[in-house]
């Protein structure tokens, strides 16, 4: 799951090319098709990269307004450029700041994220990768604490996170006051153990739906269900 996708067009724009800092990657395409909600006004996407969450949203959601946080100054202007040439009326807000750090009187219908989660302990000596992986930049708790605080009373939270950390991450949600209504979990294919798990989290208590995502089949080719969720983003789909 960790592989990069080779760069690709979405149907209406093109997000990335082979010299771009923030590479195009599975986890974020992922967390940002499976996203379902029904007409969201604000949008709050936590680490935005390459810009590519946001406008697969505003794609989806064409009359959301969508705030990007990044604090990267690389991939912030990676993130600027790919919004600024973006066909979507509604200009995505970006920031340049993380987390920890920023500040609003809004409330979010949806809060979502693919955010650093690898635990290495030493750098990798290239600060821009560091910031984009590991979860010293951006620790769970603090991530879900935070997010919680500016979740409006019917929104939601999706993030894609490591399937292991999982009894973690709901204990985590827990002491937020959060609880899980979906948790998908991918496979690379039937296998391969997963890595990575879908997770949608509310302020309000309901059954949580629970179901599994292969990406690929035995022959190496995407399945049925991966083209389904992905293709109105994919031009090869």
């Amino acid at each position: 799951m960790s592989k990069i996708l080779p760069p690709f067009k979405f149907k209406k724009f093109a997000v990335a090319h082979e010299k771009c800092a923030m590479k195009i990657g599975v986890d974020g395409v992922l967390i940002a098709a499976w996203t379902e909600i029904s007409f969201p006004i604000e949008i709050l996407d936590i680490g935005t990269g390459s810009g590519l969450i946001s406008l697969m949203l505003q794609q989806k959601f064409p009359e959301a307004i969508i705030t990007a946080l990044e604090p990267n100054e690389i991939a912030h202007q990676q993130a600027k450029g790919n919004f600024k040439n973006s066909p979507f009326p509604n200009q995505q807000n970006l920031e340049l700041t993380d987390l920890q750090n920023f500040k609003s009187n809004k409330q979010f219908d949806l809060i979502i994220s693919n955010p650093p989660f690898f635990e290495e302990s030493v750098s990798s000596g290239d600060i821009n990768r560091d910031q984009a992986r590991q979860a010293t930049f951006l620790p769970f708790q603090e991530f879900i604490k935070l997010s919680a605080d500016l979740l409006s009373a019917t929104g939601i939270i999706n993030f894609i996170y490591p399937t292991q950390q999982t009894n973690q991450i709901l204990d985590f949600a827990k002491q937020a006051n959060l609880h899980i209504i979906k948790h998908t979990v991918v496979f690379p294919n039937n296998t391969k153990s997963s890595k990575r798990s879908l997770f949608s989290f509310s302020k309000n208590q309901q059954d949580t739906l629970k179901d599994q995502l292969f990406i690929k089949d035995n022959n190496d080719n995407f399945t049925q269900e991966y083209i389904d969720l992905t293709k109105e983003f994919y031009i090869n789909f």
